[in-house]
């Protein structure tokens, strides 16, 4: 077994070798909401054995495979996705053997990818317990755990909402919307520029009336703010070199002038 594992192993090294170099912009968390068209046309599905070059009959049964040897292969494996460009998340808690029949499982499986993003394969699709493939009851998995923590986190919210005398699941008016994003914006620029916030106000609206996102609107925060130290900068400058007898400092006669 070790004699063939160690070809399984320089297949995978062969293998992410011959992987595409990967774009600037991969692994990124995230695009732009108007990019989501163009997300869903330009990926496409495929199947991850195919794709990699390594078939799931490769890999030997798990009951095989001492527990160094199924180490190997799981980040193997994982090498080996990161390198094309696949991108998968596991449970912490997960055995190794686990982690190991539930890759060489998806080995099979399809997966959407996009020649700038990559693809995200998607192990656990757990429904309320019904399908998680980890078997919560032994906590393996975490989205139990996650699900429970958000229905309590909806709960408080619920409850303060309702404190304030307001529906939770009303639907907001436009107006009540409108005054809701001023004070968002009011915020935004008290924490930043602090009592002197007004003064920024104006550039403020001037740019973020647009769409612009979060990234885009802090970007334009520091600038603003590089731009008034700049220009306090040039002011106190101006200011010392008045006082020391510069250039704009009035001479009480021209006696020491030629002309």
């Amino acid at each position: 077994m070790q004699k063939y594992l160690q070809y399984l192993l320089s297949d995978i090294e062969a293998l992410i070798e011959q992987a595409p170099v990967l774009p600037d912009n991969a692994w990124s968390p995230g695009y732009a909401e108007e990019e989501e068209d163009d997300y869903g046309l330009a990926a496409r599905s495929v199947k991850i054995s195919d794709f990699v070059g390594l078939e799931k009959m490769a890999f030997p049964p798990e009951h095989l495979l001492t527990d160094m040897q199924v180490i190997e292969l799981v980040e193997g494996i994982l090498d080996l996705w990161t390198a094309w460009n696949l991108h998968v998340e596991l449970p912490p808690k997960l055995p190794l053997r686990k982690q190991y029949t539930a890759l060489v499982g998806e080995m099979d499986g399809q997966v959407s990818f996009h020649p700038e993003y990559g693809g995200d394969v998607h192990i656990c699709q757990y429904e309320a317990g019904k399908t998680c493939p980890f078997q919560p009851g032994n906590d393996y998995c975490q989205c139990r755990e996650t699900e429970e923590a958000a229905k309590h986190d909806i709960a408080l919210w619920e409850e303060y909402v309702r404190s304030q005398g307001l529906d939770p699941y009303r639907e907001i008016t436009p107006e009540e919307e409108s005054r809701f994003e001023e004070q968002m914006r009011q915020r935004v620029l008290k924490k930043r520029f602090g009592k002197h916030w007004r003064r920024y106000e104006e550039e403020y609206n001037f740019f973020f009336d647009g769409d612009l996102n979060p990234d885009q609107q802090e970007a334009i925060l520091h600038a603003l703010e590089a731009a008034d130290e700049l220009l306090g900068l040039i002011l106190d400058t101006l200011s010392d070199f008045d006082s020391d007898g510069g250039p704009d400092e009035e001479e009480e006669d021209g006696a020491d002038f030629p002309f």
